[in-house]
């Protein structure tokens, strides 16, 4: 009651300028009437073609229930028991001219002591980045009909909507036509650094991406002495992920790669009899392995 009567002092006491403030009031005749009158002799127009506010009277018990539709559109309810209270209950939403001033934002100006230490610098804690470490077992099949069995590993960390990655890939050929899987070998290893894409699929994991980077490739005759050749070259790849979860930490990822490769730099040693196969251009690989997610602090990296 005395913040009421503090609102009521302060609309006494204050001038409005410009148009009247004005209220359309409905609900209860006797309480319409009694607050009508309250209203104009404090300077507020009670008209039924008011547009600007609308306030309902009505009893509950002993009360007086005031309604109000608010500026914002939600609707206020107050209750009272004093009809001088409803009629400044309705006021204090009328009058913004009382309100603003109550509201408005003074800048209080401080004097600091130069004798005072100067203020602590709060250092804010380091930000956490979610890392990704991987690794998988592959087949692959080459665009020489030669089938490779290798592994991957890698890791990638958290920049916002991307995952900047880095893998290692080993492989070796299996089987294939001609002399492989015998006495004829090869063997790849190949660098790649690029961006994965996660995206959630409720508890599951979808991962599609990229990577450009170096590998190198030695093929040799088993068993015989300086019979081989050396190769390296860009690599590039694109690949897609699907992880899904097994604890809080770790995944398991099935993975499908296409790989391009390319010969810059060959070494070779063939005997003049031997011509050694060429490098196939393009491997489709197939991979399963298991993912650790984990929180790499900003100051680590």
């Amino acid at each position: 009651m005395r913040s009421l009567a503090t609102i009521t002092l302060l609309l006494a006491g204050t001038v409005t300028a410009g148009a009247e403030p004005c209220v359309a009031l409905s609900g209860d005749e006797a309480l319409v009437t009694a607050v009508h009158d309250l209203l104009a002799t404090r300077g507020i127009d009670v008209s039924a073609t008011c547009h600007e506010m609308h306030a309902s009277l009505t009893r509950r018990g002993d009360a007086f229930v005031v309604g109000i539709d608010a500026p914002d559109g939600l609707p206020v309810e107050r209750t009272v028991n004093e009809v001088g209270t409803a009629a400044t209950v309705i006021e204090s939403w009328v009058r913004t001219d009382v309100a603003a001033p109550l509201l408005e934002t003074h800048i209080v100006p401080r004097e600091i002591d130069p004798l005072l230490p100067p203020p602590p610098v709060v250092k804010l804690p380091p930000t956490k980045h979610v890392v990704h470490l991987f690794a998988a077992a592959e087949t692959s099949l080459g665009s020489d009909r030669t089938e490779w069995y290798g592994a991957q590993a890698g890791a990638c960390v958290m920049l916002g909507p991307i995952c900047a990655a880095a893998r290692m890939r080993v492989a070796s050929v299996g089987e294939g036509p001609g002399h492989w899987g015998g006495n004829l070998q090869r063997e790849g290893v190949e660098i790649l650094i690029g961006v994965d894409l996660p995206f959630k699929l409720h508890r599951f994991t979808l991962t599609p991406g990229f990577g450009t980077g170096f590998g190198a490739t030695h093929t040799h005759v088993e068993g015989l002495m300086h019979i081989g050749s050396e190769s390296s070259g860009l690599r590039a790849d694109a690949h897609i992920t699907f992880s899904f979860p097994i604890t809080r930490h770790v995944a398991i990822d099935l993975s499908l790669t296409g790989n391009l490769t390319q010969e810059s730099d060959i070494e070779s040693s063939d005997a003049p009899t031997v011509r050694l196969p060429d490098e196939p251009r393009a491997l489709i690989r197939i991979g399963a392995g298991v993912r650790y997610l984990g929180r790499l602090d900003e100051d680590a990296l």
